[in-house]
């Protein structure tokens, strides 16, 4: 009996083991399968975000770039043009309430005489037959109201009388002379300069002293000019008057 039962023990062991070597294997062998695929689900799903970010950027439209180049006929922009300054309105009419003078105003231009070949301005047209003669703008010279000097000239003797500016040497330092312009806007000068100059045409220098009183450039001021030194041609001096504007 106890054989028996040792047998029988024996038996059990010697029955079960192999059937539970071969469940155990099988296990085991599941086991190893499983862990492989969740070990290569999770190396798949650990690479896929790049491999998805490379296949998404493959297939993504790519914008070329935008090359420029400035071609050579393509206009320069020009700049806008500065706008042209409105002159302001000719002188028309002068008074000088000491002298009594009160005289229109003609324009007096340079010009070029094909004879002498030289710039002259005709002062003969301030001469009126039988009438009162005018007193000349030094054309080119500022007009009254703008930068510069505005130049106005007159006879002291003509045709044998008195001429606007027969009496312009007289004129003292703070009297006041008036200019009307085109439009009717009236300008007031005081006189600060009143001087005579020997007028002598072949002295560079003595040209170059009446030019300080021709010159149309510097300050806003009004120069009266005539002739002067002897009551009847050809004079030898000239008379200036300057005066500077009223503000």
């Amino acid at each position: 009996m106890k054989r028996a039962g040792g047998k029988n023990r024996g038996g059990q062991t010697s029955v079960g083991r192999p059937g539970t070597d071969l469940a155990t294997a099988a296990l085991v062998g599941l086991a190893f399968f499983l862990a492989a695929a969740v070990a290569a689900l999770g190396v798949d799903l650990w690479l896929w975000p790049e491999k998805e970010s490379r296949v998404a950027q493959a297939a993504a439209p790519t914008e070329p770039a935008r090359l420029v180049v400035a071609s050579p006929l393509a206009p320069t922009p020009a700049p806008s043009p500065e706008p042209t300054p409105t002159p302001c309105p000719a002188a028309v009419r002068i008074r000088i309430p000491s002298l009594g003078v009160d005289r229109s105003i003609i324009e007096v231009p340079l010009t070029y005489d094909p004879h002498s070949k030289t710039w002259e301005r005709d002062y003969g047209q301030l001469f009126r037959q039988g009438r009162k003669d005018l007193v000349g703008h030094y054309g080119g010279s500022a007009s009254p109201g703008e930068p510069g000097n505005t130049i106005l000239v007159g006879h002291n003797y003509g045709y044998g009388v008195n001429g606007v500016f027969v009496r312009l040497g007289r004129l003292k330092v703070g009297q006041q002379v008036e200019v009307v312009n085109a439009t009717g806007q009236t300008f007031v000068y005081r006189v600060t300069e009143v001087t005579s100059i020997a007028w002598t045409e072949n002295d560079r220098q003595a040209l170059l002293a009446h030019q300080a009183y021709l010159s149309v450039e510097g300050r806003e001021r009004l120069t009266l000019v005539t002739c002067g030194g002897s009551n009847w041609a050809p004079f030898p001096d000239r008379v200036y008057v300057v005066a500077d504007p009223v503000h």
